[in-house]
């Protein structure tokens, strides 16, 4: 058989082949081994074990990230447990804590009771002699009772009497107090004479040494006891309250100072007021008021004032005092 006869025969016992599997099958049985016709059949196998293990593959995949999510759950739970765990133990610390606290309270609870055990005893004890004595006092009372009815008409003639007393009582406080008004009479007399006596020396004792202590010349008297106020120094002292320069107050002070004079400097030339206040005994009290009513003048003026308290005795501290204030101190004598 020649080659092209070959090749015709070949096609068509492949078209057969093609066309007829068994006649395909019964061919590849007799061209192929026994091993490469099983293979399609261990290829399938293959692929349904893959497949298999694919299969298992995803499901194992999927149960590990069930793992993980359980496993993430698992280890929050744990944290969750740690933190109730500490809070735990800290709350028994604390119990722990309370219950030795309580244990103690509780000693100092039986210690106490121990004491008002005793102390209750003592009472009972102390009770008994009270409910004793009790008994002794309403025998006593009953005795007083009796007393204070005697004693209850004893006071009934003693107020009777004591009425006349009281009476005679009355009788006599108004003739101290009549005694004591006329005697109060006496010494406002006595000291208005010493206080003129001394008010009128002023001038004949005082002035002379005020010129000398000052250095003072054409000295002139404004006011004093022997001498009333110008019409000139009540009408400059209007036109200064007028003016708003010293209060009506003030006013009331010049016009009660006991003597208020001028003279002129010897060295300056210039006029000098002086405020004089007298008293037999110079205190506190003259200091003030000598210096106020210089102020006053040195106001009303615009020129120096100095202010001078005299009398017959001084004490230390006064002195002391008006020297703090500025205030001149003079004595002056008893002598006629």
């Amino acid at each position: 058989m020649d080659d092209s006869s070959f090749d015709t025969l070949l096609d068509r016992v492949i078209e057969e082949v093609r066309a007829d599997p068994a006649a395909r099958d019964k061919l590849l049985r007799a061209l192929l081994p026994l091993e490469i016709l099983r293979l399609p059949e261990e290829v399938v196998d293959i692929k349904r074990l893959l497949e298999r293990t694919i299969q298992t593959q995803e499901e194992l995949s999927a149960t590990a990230t069930q793992l993980s999510e359980t496993q993430a759950g698992i280890l929050k739970t744990q944290e969750r447990l740690s933190a109730t765990v500490e809070r735990l133990s800290e709350t028994q610390k604390e119990i722990l804590e309370t219950q030795a606290e309580i244990l103690k309270t509780q000693a100092e609870i039986l210690k106490t009771q121990e004491r008002l055990s005793a102390t209750v005893e003592r009472l009972s004890e102390t009770q008994k002699e009270i409910l004793k004595t009790q008994a002794e006092i309403l025998e006593t009372q009953a005795e007083i009772l009796k007393t204070q009815e005697e004693l209850s008409a004893t006071v009934e003639r003693l107020s009777e009497t004591q009425a006349g007393i009281l009476k005679t009582q009355e009788m006599i406080i108004a003739k101290q107090e009549e005694m004591q008004y006329t005697q109060k009479h006496m010494l406002d007399d006595i000291a208005a004479l010493k206080g003129d006596s001394l008010e009128m020396r002023l001038e004949f004792r005082l002035v002379p040494r005020l010129l000398q202590l000052l250095k003072l010349h054409r000295a002139k008297v404004i006011r004093s006891a022997a001498n009333p106020s110008s019409d000139n120094f009540f009408r400059e002292m209007n036109d200064a309250l007028g003016q708003g320069i010293i209060s009506d107050r003030q006013r009331g002070r010049i016009y009660d100072t006991d003597m208020i004079m001028t003279g002129v400097n010897v060295e300056t030339k210039e006029v000098r007021w002086i405020a004089i206040e007298a008293s037999s005994a110079v205190d506190f009290s003259d200091i003030d008021r000598a210096k106020e009513s210089a102020d006053i003048l040195s106001a009303v003026y615009g020129a120096d004032a100095k202010a001078v308290a005299a009398g017959y005795h001084t004490p230390d501290a006064v002195h002391e005092y008006a020297g703090q204030n500025g205030v001149m101190v003079v004595s002056i004598s008893r002598a006629k």
